[in-house]
């Protein structure tokens, strides 16, 4: 997705210009704008489970769905947390 590297834009683009009103609004709206759409679509699946158990090949797989489905929260807010720090410079590159 290109939400942490729109943040990392703007958050850069003001942090020139000083404007630090600018950049919480940034950030502020990408959170809200990210958990709304992942809300969201947790409540599509869970309202349409059975017809997403069509596509599985065995119903069990639906369970792992669900058991799944949180981390579509967690995900947009790593992809928010990811846009700042990059935007910010405060990040380190280091790998295993």
């Amino acid at each position: 997705s290109g939400i942490p590297l729109t943040v990392s834009k703007f958050y850069s683009k003001y942090e020139l210009k000083k404007d630090r009103n600018a950049q919480f609004g940034t950030t502020t709206a990408a959170f809200i704008i990210g958990l709304i759409i992942a809300i969201i679509l947790c409540v599509i699946v869970i309202l349409f489970k059975d017809v997403f158990a069509l596509i599985f090949a065995d119903p069990r797989c639906i369970l792992i769905l669900m058991c799944m489905l949180p981390s579509l929260l967690f995900c947009s807010v790593y992809a928010i947390f990811r846009g700042y720090f990059l935007g910010a410079k405060k990040f380190l590159f280091g790998e295993f």
